[in-house]
C-alpha cells in the first residue's frame, strides 16, 4: 500500500512540474488544428514535445513549407493562426 501511495505521489509531482511550465495558447491551438487534420495524435497540452514537433514536420512537408518542426511564422500563417508574442519577462 505504501508503494502505491508513493507512486501516486510521484505521478502527481510530475504532473505539477509539467503544468508549472505552462501551456502556450498558440501551441494549444496548433495542436488542436493538427489533430483535427490528422497530423497529431498526442495529448493537446500546449507544450512542444517530440510528438508535436513530428506533427509540425509532417504538416510542413505536406504543405510544402520549410521543414523545421517548429511553429515558424510561415507555418502559423498556413494554419491560420496569429503569430505568438514573446512571454513578458
Amino acid at each position: 500500500m505504501k508503494i502505491l501511495a508513493r507512486l501516486i505521489l510521484c505521478f502527481a509531482l510530475v504532473g505539477l512540474a509539467t503544468a508549472s511550465q505552462g501551456a502556450d495558447p498558440t501551441v494549444l491551438a496548433a495542436q488542436k488544428i493538427l489533430k483535427q487534420r490528422g497530423y497529431y495524435r498526442g495529448t493537446v497540452d500546449g507544450l512542444i514535445g517530440s510528438r508535436t514537433a513530428a506533427a509540425i514536420r509532417r504538416y510542413q512537408v505536406a504543405e510544402n513549407l520549410r521543414v523545421t518542426g517548429q511553429l515558424t511564422p510561415q507555418t502559423l500563417r498556413s494554419l491560420g493562426l496569429p503569430m505568438s508574442s514573446p512571454a513578458p519577462k
